[in-house]
């Protein structure tokens, strides 16, 4: 798992996932952390695996018109019924999982450690 502030200013979270669930739900979380081990949340995110393919997000607006440059350029993904694979992760796919948390700012709390975590959802097929 990756964590990238350089380009954007925002963190982006790039991670590569395979999964035995056909998709599954991402959640992600930024913590500043003491040398204790005391922790302070200071930003998490979100993503369904179905939704893992990026759009250009100038084309998303105004229904795909052109000449609207959206700043900052942060991955965005589909949201419509014809944009989501529910079988993302079939055949066993390693799929890059790529999504900006929610922007945050903290200054001089614990230290210059940091930690991201994140919690996988995996939806499994049910059978009658």
């Amino acid at each position: 798992m990756k964590v990238d502030t350089e380009v954007t200013g925002y963190p982006i979270v790039d991670l590569y996932v395979s999964s035995t669930a056909d998709t599954g739900d991402f959640y992600f979380y930024l913590e500043d952390v003491d040398e204790n081990g005391e922790a302070l949340l200071v930003t998490e995110g979100q993503l369904n695996a179905s939704f893992a393919d990026l759009y250009d997000n100038d084309d998303m607006i105004l229904g795909g018109t052109k000449g609207i440059d959206v700043l900052p350029d942060l991955p965005w993904h589909g949201y419509e019924t014809s944009e989501k694979n529910d079988q993302v992760f079939a055949d066993g796919n390693i799929v890059e999982l790529k999504l900006d948390l929610m922007p945050a700012s903290i200054k001089n709390h614990f230290t210059n450690n940091t930690k991201i975590g994140g919690l996988l959802y995996e939806y499994r097929n049910k059978r009658n």
